[in-house]
């Protein structure tokens, strides 16, 4: 154990927080904790109470921060679940960077894994799918087991995979003749099966590069590849409902944007819809709070900037809703961001905790059950052990405790 974290049991307001923290209390404010220090004090929290945390910071830049502070005091695995890109034009390509990475974050917790989550404000105002939609989707692949190859396409495809003539990056799959490849978004390397005639005869892992065996296994499990697994019913509703207005009669340019998407649909290319239609596709849509409620506490560093900052994406969302719908794109069920005082809400019945600077806040919030600490950033040494020396001595004659930490 990191020794920084064996030292803070020691003080008693660390042992109060601590109390709180394992009653599962809400609406708590830390304050006077540097940046380098709300990593220390939110790891220590989750060490001695088992209480996982989600921390949310107020942008990207924030979020990696933290994760790389968080990596010094453990080994656990730290998941970053980022914004994803809301696009209501038609676009030829897509990075599927973050959407791995989205994937990869919600399976960990469809999945209940013990992980340290880190998002950021945008993510946590964007609607999601319910997490029961995902409950029973994993495929899983054994020596011996049977494939019917047609019926196997067709649950990749719903999964999200996206069919190629050779496997060269997650959310991928190929089939030539008895070898199927596929690259899930949970693993490191891709899987490639060779049957005999429908059975499963081997299982390995390969390189992409040169497309050599790494490792033979006897099974592996995959999950979903996209975070929209939209069930066949509402793309039917879609559709009736597309249909619907273009009965009603509708302006020229939005009815032909309609009749093209609804050529899409019919070809199975609705996943690129997703924001255009996201109410219709996904009428019941939750947020990442509603993925929380059993042993977590959710940590908002820095609240003011994340307010302000909720505020802006849902104007800028508003206006580019707008500009959509002023180029003849149907925008009655585009995707919307969430407000945060729909979080704040969902937060009463949860275990939060308000990182702030010292003071900052508390007319605002006078209602929070506030824990002070006094930290501040010290000198960066370098080379220089004559400052060292000198700040050591200077501790020990005001009878602080010293640690020296190195990697």
């Amino acid at each position: 154990m990191n020794p920084l974290v064996k030292e803070l049991p020691k003080h008693s307001k660390f042992q109060e927080l601590l109390k709180s923290i394992k009653n599962k209390e809400s609406n708590l404010s830390i304050t006077g904790l540097t940046d380098a220090s709300k990593a220390h004090v939110i790891y220590s929290l989750y060490n001695y109470s088992g209480v996982r945390p989600v921390v949310v910071c107020p942008n990207v830049t924030t979020a990696k921060r933290f994760i790389q502070d968080m990596k010094f005091y453990t080994d656990r695995e730290v998941v970053f679940l980022p914004a994803r890109e809301v696009i209501y034009y038609d676009v030829d390509v897509q990075s599927r960077e973050t959407n791995n990475a989205r994937v990869y974050a919600i399976s960990k917790l469809v999945n209940d894994e013990e992980i340290i989550l880190v998002t950021t404000v945008e993510a946590l105002l964007q609607p999601m799918l319910d997490k029961d939609e995902y409950v029973g989707l994993n495929i899983k692949f054994k020596l011996g087991d049977k494939v019917e190859l047609n019926n196997l396409i067709q649950r990749f495809l719903k999964l999200g995979y996206i069919r190629e003539e050779l496997v060269t990056a997650k959310g991928q799959f190929s089939i030539r003749g008895g070898i199927i490849d596929i690259f899930p978004v949970e693993s490191d390397a891709p899987y490639r099966i060779e049957l005999f005639g429908d059975e499963i005869d081997s299982i390995r892992s390969f390189d992409i590069m040169d497309q050599r065996s790494k490792k033979t296994l006897e099974e592996f499990e995959i999950n979903f590849s996209t975070e929209y697994v939209i069930n066949k019913s509402n793309v039917e509703v879609l559709q009736d409902t597309l249909t619907a207005v273009l009965e009603s009669g509708v302006q020229a340019e939005i009815k032909k944007s309609i009749v093209q998407d609804l050529e899409k649909i019919e070809n199975g290319n609705y996943l690129g819809l997703i924001d255009r239609y996201f109410e219709a596709m996904v009428p019941n849509s939750v947020t990442l709070l509603d993925y929380l409620e059993n042993n977590y506490t959710i940590y908002f560093d820095d609240i003011s900037k994340q307010t302000s900052r909720s505020d802006t994406i849902n104007f800028e969302n508003a206006e580019a809703i707008k500009v959509a719908a002023t180029s003849g794109i149907y925008t009655k069920y585009a995707f919307k961001y969430v407000s945060f005082d729909v979080i704040q809400a969902k937060l009463k019945s949860l275990s939060s905790v308000y990182l702030s600077k010292l003071g900052e806040g508390r007319v605002l919030h006078a209602k929070r059950k506030e824990y002070s600490f006094s930290c501040r950033e010290v000198n960066f040494f370098r080379s220089t052990m004559d400052l060292l020396i000198k700040d050591v001595k200077k501790y020990k004659e005001e009878e602080k405790i010293i640690l020296l930490v190195f990697p």
